[in-house]
């Protein structure tokens, strides 16, 4: 069941924790992930893929053919790369060779495909966002090796950043132009209920991360904030930068760092990675051994 609340703000500015800046001078980066090995990677407007493996000092490992969106990772470090310019789903060794994995459905082909999550089996959901003002997105499931299917029309409003539960049985999504988090319920890689459940009137939802305990968090392109929401449904203010100094445009977050407690944060608006040194454990995503 879907509830409806009201954005709760801070004016101009709040933090639940000390934030700093993990990766500087990148190319207005959207798509975000932490590989097995701890480093940080990041993908550039013009397809540069970032790697930084110590402190914020990066290198750029490969080159997609243009604008780079979200990042998963298998358990072997290679990074399974959204395009959009090119769309499709690329692979990049951890040395840097570049690989097309998936164009996705033979009959309904990637047009935006936009965030990657791996189900523990080696499925790899993708959200493909179709057209911004028109509710025409999937979620695309790539089975290992490459066989791509239509997982589900719904949710279909901009499906966006996504993130699946540590039994790998729930799949939340961002509905970004319908302003909602909506849910995906799974037996078996196929979907057995679909849900809305929460509406954030005003905002425009990007990327989405659990943390261990089952807690939500939500980076929302518009306001310049990111959201957590409760295992009893209440929404709470974790960091919210209304000048834009360190939040601008953020989409993808990824939990990272020693002990997982690290948040980064994407900047779209911007050209720098931020790190929110949160204190709470993040969930870390499922991270298949594929051959």
């Amino acid at each position: 069941m879907s509830h409806t609340t009201a954005l709760p703000t801070s004016n101009p500015w709040r933090a639940v924790g000390d934030i700093d800046i993990a990766m500087a001078d990148v190319d207005h980066v959207e798509g975000i992930a932490v590989a097995p090995d701890g480093s940080l990677w990041a993908g550039g407007d013009a397809g540069q893929i970032y790697r930084a493996t110590d402190g914020d000092t990066w290198e750029i490992i490969a080159t997609l053919p243009g604008r780079t969106l979200g990042i998963a990772f298998d358990g072997g470090g290679s990074a399974y790369c959204c395009d959009m310019t090119d769309p499709g789903v690329y692979r990049v060794s951890p040395t840097g060779e570049v690989s097309l994995y998936s164009r996705g459905d033979e009959a309904r082909p990637f047009r935006v495909p936009n965030y990657p999550a791996f189900l523990p089996d080696g499925t790899l959901l993708v959200s493909d966002s179709g057209d911004w003002e028109e509710p025409n997105g999937t979620i695309q499931a790539i089975d290992p090796g490459g066989s791509a299917r239509v997982l589900s029309d719904l949710p279909s409003s901009f499906p966006n950043g996504l993130c699946v539960s540590a039994d790998g049985r729930t799949v939340y999504v961002c509905e970004t132009t319908a302003s909602r988090i909506s849910v995906l319920h799974l037996d078996a890689a196929s979907v057995v209920h679909f849900e809305t459940v929460l509406e954030l009137p005003g905002a425009l939802p990007d990327g989405v991360a659990l943390d261990a305990d089952g807690r939500l968090y939500i980076a929302c392109y518009v306001p310049d904030a990111i959201f957590v929401l409760g295992l009893d449904g209440s929404l709470e203010l974790v960091i919210q930068d209304p000048r834009r100094i360190l939040l601008n445009e953020p989409t993808n977050i990824a939990f990272g760092g020693p002990s997982m407690t690290d948040l980064y944060f994407a900047n779209l608006g911007d050209r720098h990675v931020g790190r929110l040194h949160l204190g709470v454990a993040g969930l870390a995503p499922h991270r298949p051994n594929l051959a």
